[in-house]
């Protein structure tokens, strides 16, 4: 066999995969492959053992030992296969110190996710997994192929783990294998292609059959009318019905009438919608082709409530159908269909019957969606049975021409309120005064009357009664309790047989309950005279039955149901609408890209496709809700309406395949509001199961693992959200703000605590190896909240603080591992929806905010608005884009998820949308803990680092590979881009600081910031040195970046060496000086006892030839003591060393809030060597009354390239800052928020038509204006020169 892939050397396939896996050898049939279990470790976790290994996912039952398992993805041929077998393993044995943990269940206690570890004694019991575990062959946008499971750890449910540690498996691939495809591959198919272990091989193998979806082909008419009707019944068009048409040329022979019945749709994959199918009418009048007043059209209508027409939203029966009540039809005309239009026909009587009949079943069932047991699913209830003590309930119904003669039951179904554990219950009923049996042979009342049981599973009661009236009928129910026990009513029904009586108006009739036909004689009373007996089987299926003098026969089974009626007593439809759908199949543009939007939003959707076009050249088309329900569920509401559209254009736009689909707008569980109060947050449909709500089921095309397309929502309740949104986007790409933060990523993480217990470590290990998946070049800030100490509130307001510090600095991404609920992050209030957003002032530094916590992101609930959509609803301020959980997620399956998002993010600088659609893809087995993670922002934003270059060459290393502290380090740099000019700033880290926070949780911080500097770039080139201070730390995971600005194409870039290795083995260097420092107080004019305000600022210039030490190193930060305080406060973080030096710098430092009066200051600070100096001076504060300027200065001064423009306000104010030239001419314009105290306002050096400014001297005037109308004007001079 032709060998594809064989080297002497293995191929080691990282990308993709969850553990080591070397293909050793591949022919086309056959790939032989080692399989080495990743490291994996150990650890307690309070009376149990915790089992991590690294890339690995978890298993997720409630119950069962956790588990860790592996997975790879084999691409095989359309309609191949594969077998796998194990050629040789290595395993062995260890014991472990208690039971491994359980996966938890997760409750809500006292408004935050609790996680409740209780074993589940059949999970525990010794099971023999086998390695390996073929899961079904699927298809992901055209690549089909086949997971395979690794399961090296085997667990005998006590303290016994077998762990195979190696292994080498052959894999055989069947099928054309020859096959080669023609159609070209696109990114979102990449994404999965790099995870296939013979990707080279399968990229060959790409096959999309087109599949044939169902849609309303409105291009066969100009014509056409839309008719909701809203009960079960036959239906009345009148021609003033229809007066839109053009019925004098109309022949009504040519009448047709569509549906697609308006059951909700399936969620199986293969489901390829409705179909939109003609159903029969009666026209009277019809022979003489002619349209006339007194002719009209007959036909059945229901509406889409009733169990047979909800039997796919839920396993559990549904009565109302969530998403709207009105069944819909279309009339139109025309030549342009196949085959006759479709007539209601009249069957002839039979000869004969098999039974006489005066009465038929009938029921009554009384149900209302009125309250809510859970914040999910689609579940409401009638009545709510609460108390504390006995009580009794009454409830009443009429009934009509109830035959006495015949059988009757009651259904009724409770279910107890989920806010209790299981308590049982005990109630009795009544009808019309008469007690329900329960057991009427019994004993004892207790026994014949009471109805016992126990638990929140719902209790359904179905018992013979009698005693049912004409007229109404009261159900009486008695609640026996002696503490709380409260009760919801889901329905009560009653089927009784109701006399066929025949009155003013159309009665509806059932053929008698048999599963084989037969015959039956209907003898009606009443007047029937000119009447119609229609037989319904289903909306395709509709007959006229004649009637024969007071009866009509009949033949039929139990499926079949009868309306008696005059024409007259026709119902009317509720809405009848001349409508012009739009043909959306009439598509035939390339589309990369879908925006779904209701009509609310169309102008905005619009705006957005034209920004895809200029930013990043996306083809996008922008699609209206309704349109796609009309047109792909025949105008029936349904999310499922909207894959359907999906799997169309997917199929049948050119290639490249569509890859991302935008939502625009919010949605509840409540679509139908039935809480009256959901309708403000019905804006674009949700797609819901019994549990969870995910957006990914809108894009699974062929695959039902997961989704094929990068989604995003826009969770948006009206315009003005919107439009935040929007601007938010654009100013993050059209107008990003620079610097470090865009370098930048925080990491959080829980603490210990869970409700009683306090041994939960997996959260701080689980955000440790989060970070792994960052690229080294950025800079990782760390908060782990075990490191903080509580408050009487049992809240950590420190971390809390730390957090929106580190927000508010400015960072690409901040990710939490912990517990949460919809508006926090912690029981301890690490960020709470409903108190801190406020505390955000990231104006243009907006992160991508990751909770891996439960509910952070549920949204679809009408009576709030959840945290992670309340952080991308601010204006310049929180969050782009935010990712989170809808419902109770777990932990470990969300790390390993999401620890391959920010993978993708950081290395490999994917747009936002397909880096969550790749977490995703990782796992096929991930299920619906990954399907809850919704994206709220837009799929296809590019929140990625700076574009960066390791090309660094540093002047220690090739000679002896290590730094030591004192030595005097050269780098030299470069950019990707060619011709870049003007700066970089340079930041050098010492090693890793690592330490353990308890019990196998062994974390790491950055390094201490040895360096923090400045240096000229020319020609993408830049060459700076920095002096290594005594205080480094021994190690092998220091790092350098330099990061620079390009203001022409509004893109940053870095470089960076990594890793470092530094020795604290110092250099034989002399310290010759002590470090030299100036202070100044407002500006530099500033001479000692001067007065300033009591909101100024401290200058400080230093010199030291050995530099300045910045590490932050105990005992040696920059201090800053103020009137002989013995709290100095360390002031290090302001230092910054001057362009291209590595001996001097300089702090800015603001001073808030003086009393007034005299102060002295001291700073003191130490050289790299640790040398001491300290510098004093004294100043006298005043306050102003008035709104003040102070310290105006453009830093630096001349300007090259850019620069700031700082100063002092006493009192917050708007602030408008103008440049002017000598002549007084305006030229460019800055409007800010100024806040009390030092401003800092960055200034790009370019005219208003982004023109760079010619050398020259130029006025800066500052204008500031408060709240309270009083205003202030400064100028000073700024030169440019370049």
């Amino acid at each position: 066999m032709k060998q594809l892939l064989l080297s002497a050397l293995t191929i080691l396939i990282s990308a993709g995969l969850c553990a080591k896996v070397s293909v050793i050898s591949h022919s086309e049939t056959e790939i032989v492959m080692e399989f080495t279990t990743d490291p994996w470790k150990i650890t307690p976790e309070g009376e149990y053992s915790r089992l991590t290994a690294e890339n690995m996912n978890y298993s997720n039952l409630p119950g069962a030992p956790t588990i860790p398992y592996s997975e790879f993805k084999v691409g095989i041929p359309p309609a191949g296969r594969i077998s796998c077998t194990v050629l040789s393993s290595n395993s062995t044995t260890t014991s472990l110190d208690a039971k491994l943990i359980p996966v938890p269940e997760i409750k809500t206690i006292n408004g935050i996710d609790n996680y409740l570890y209780q074993i589940s004694p059949a999970a525990y019991q010794p099971q023999r997994t086998e390695l390996i575990t073929q899961l079904p062959a699927t298809n992901f946008r055209g690549y089909h192929f086949v997971p395979v499971t690794l399961h090296p750890f085997v667990y005998d449910g006590n303290k016994t783990l077998t762990i195979t540690t190696k292994a080498t498996l052959k894999i055989n691939i069947s099928g054309a294998t020859n096959f080669r495809s023609l159609e070209p591959s696109d990114k979102a198919a990449d994404l999965l292609l790099a995870q296939l272990i013979n990707s080279q091989q399968a990229k060959n193998w790409r096959s999309n059959v087109r599949t044939e979806i169902n849609y309303a082909p409105f291009n066969l008419s100009d014509w056409w009318i839309r008719i909701e009707t809203n009960r079960d019944g036959i239906y009345r068009i009148n021609p003033a019905n229809i007066s839109s048409f053009p019925l004098a040329d109309i022949d009504p022979a040519s009448f047709r009438l569509f549906s697609t019945s308006g059951k909700v749709l399936s969620s199986n994959i293969n489901n390829n919608g409705a179909e939109f199918k003609e159903v029969p009418i009666f026209i009277a009048g019809e022979a003489d082709h002619s349209f006339d007043e007194q002719d009209y059209i007959l036909f059945y209508g229901s509406s889409r409530d009733g169990y047979e027409q909800n039997e796919n939203v839920q396993s559990d029966p549904l009565y109302y159908n969530p998403y709207s009540q009105n069944q819909v039809f279309w009339l139109t005309f025309g030549e342009n269909f196949s085959g006759p239009p479709c007539r209601i026909q009249t069957v002839p009587i039979p000869d004969n019957y098999d039974v006489s009949l005066n009465s038929t079943p009938a029921s009554k069932q009384v149900e209302n969606e009125i309250y809510r047991r859970e914040y999910y699913g689609f579940s409401w209830y009638s009545e709510t049975l609460f108390g504390n003590s006995t009580a009794e309930y009454v409830f009443t119904t009429t009934l009509t021409d109830v035959d006495q003669n015949g059988d009757k039951k009651l259904y009724l179904r409770l279910r107890q309120d989920v806010h209790e554990e299981g308590t049982h219950h005990k109630i009795r009923l009544w009808i019309n005064g008469h007690p329900v049996y329960n057991n009427e042979e019994a004993e004892t009342d207790e026994e014949k009357y009471n109805f016992t049981w126990t638990g929140t599973a719902y209790y359904n009661i179905i018992r013979p009664i009698s005693y049912l009236v004409n007229g109404t009928n009261t159900l009486r129910i008695k609640v026996f309790r002696s503490s709380p026990d409260n009760l919801l009513l889901d329905y009560y029904r009653y089927t009784y047989q109701q006399n066929l009586v025949k009155e003013n108006a159309q009665r509806q009739f059932y053929h008698p309950i048999t599963l084989t036909p037969n015959s039956c004689q209907f003898n009606f009373s009443g007047d029937i005279s000119n009447a119609l007996v229609f037989q319904i089987t289903d909306l395709d299926n509709v007959n006229l039955i004649p009637i024969v003098d007071s009866y009509t026969i009949a033949r039929g089974t139990y499926n079949n149901f009868y309306f008696i009626l005059k024409p007259e007593e026709a119902y009317s439809p509720v809405s009848i609408q001349d409508v012009q759908p739009i043909d959306l199949t009439a598509v035939r543009n390339q589309t990369d890209n879908i925006i779904v939007t209701p009509a609310e939003f169309l102008l905005q959707a619009q705006e957005l496709a034209n920004k895809y076009k200029e930013f990043y050249n996306l083809n996008s088309q922008v699609i209206l809700v309704d349109d796609i329900y009309n047109q792909f569920n025949g105008g029936h509401i349904d999310p499922a309406a909207i894959r359907m559209a999906l799997k169309y254009f997917y199929f049948n736009l050119p290639s490249p395949r569509i890859t991302s689909l935008t939502l625009i707008g919010i949605g509840t569980i409540d679509w139908r509001n039935f809480s009256g109060s959901a309708a403000a947050k019905n804006k674009l449909i949700i797609w819901q199961g019994s549990y969870i709500t995910s957006d990914d089921y809108f894009g699974m095309i062929n695959t039902s693992y997961y989704p094929e397309l990068a989604i995003g929502r826009y969770p948006v309740k009206n315009t003005n959200e919107l439009n935040i949104m929007l601007q938010n986007f654009t100013n993050y790409i059209s107008n990003p703000t620079p610097g470090w933060w865009r370098n930048s990523v925080v990491i959080v993480a829980d603490d210990l605590t869970n409700g009683d217990s306090n041994y939960e470590y997996a959260l701080t290990q689980f955000a440790e190896e989060t970070s792994t998946a960052i690229h080294p070049s950025l800079l990782v800030d760390k908060i782990f909240a075990m490191e903080y100490e509580y408050d009487e509130f049992q809240n950590k307001p420190k971390a809390r603080d730390d957090l929106f510090s580190a927000l508010n600095e400015g960072c690409l991404v901040m990710h939490y591992t912990g517990h949460g609920s919809y508006d926090k992050l912690g029981a301890e209030d690490y960020m709470n929806g409903a108190t801190d957003m406020g505390r955000f002032t990231n104006e243009g530094k907006l992160t991508f905010f990751i909770a891996a916590a439960c509910e952070v992101s549920q949204f679809d609930y009408w009576g709030f608005d959840c945290l992670s959509q309340k952080v991308v609803l601010l204006d310049n301020l929180g969050a782009i884009a935010s990712l989170s959980a809808t419902r109770k997620s777990f932990a470990d399956l969300s790390l390993v998820m999401l620890k391959y998002v920010m993978e993708n993010l950081t290395k490999n600088r994917n747009p936002l949308g397909y880096s969550v659609m790749n977490g995703k893809i990782r796992f096929t087995t991930g299920g619906t803990n990954d399907e809850m993670y919704i994206l709220f922002g837009d799929p296809v934003i590019r929140v990625i680092p700076p574009e960066r270059d390791s090309s660094m060459q540093v002047s220690s290393i090739p000679d002896k590979g290590v730094v030591h502290s004192r030595e005097t380090v050269e780098i030299e740099g470069s950019f990707t881009a060619e011709g870049l000019s003007g700066e970089t700033e340079i930041k050098v880290f010492d090693s890793k600081r690592k330490y353990s926070l308890g019990p196998g949780t062994n974390v790491t911080k950055m390094g201490n910031q040895l360096f923090r500097g400045k240096s000229s770039v020319s020609a993408s080139q830049y060459s700076s040195s920095f002096i290594v201070p005594d205080d480094i730390v021994s190690g092998n995971d220091g790092f350098i970046v330099s990061y620079i600005w390009d203001e022409n194409n509004k893109q940053d870039y870095t470089n960076f060496y990594y890793p470092m290795q530094l020795s604290d083995e110092a250099a034989d260097v002399t310290n010759t000086d002590i470090p030299q420092i100036n202070i100044y107080l407002g500006s530099k004019d500033f001479r000692p006892g001067d007065t300033v305000g009591t909101n100024t600022s401290i200058y400080a210039d230093f010199y030291d030839s050995n530099g300045i030490n910045i590490t932050g190193s105990s005992g040696h930060n920059i201090l800053l003591v103020l009137d002989n305080s013995l709290q100095p406060v360390s002031i290090t973080d302001y230092f910054e060393y001057e362009k291209n030096s590595c001996t001097s710098g300089t702090l800015i430092y603001p001073l808030q809030n003086l009393s007034e009066g005299l102060h002295t200051v001291q700073v003191v600070a130490f050289d790299n060597f640790n040398m001491p100096a300290v510098a004093t001076t004294s100043f006298m504060a005043k306050k102003s009354s008035a709104l003040d300027i102070e310290r105006l200065l453009i830093y630096p001064n001349p300007i090259a390239k850019d620069g700031y423009i700082t100063f002092m306000l006493s009192d917050a104010a708007d602030v408008n800052i103008g440049i002017y030239t000598l002549r007084g001419k305006r030229i460019a314009n800055l409007k800010t928020f100024g806040r009390q105290g030092f401003n800092k306002v960055y200034f790009n050096g370019r005219d208003d038509k982004g023109d760079a400014l010619a050398n020259n001297t130029y006025f800066v005037k500052v204008q500031a204006r408060s709240s309270s109308g009083r205003k202030v004007e400064k100028t000073e001079k700024m030169v440019i020169f370049k």
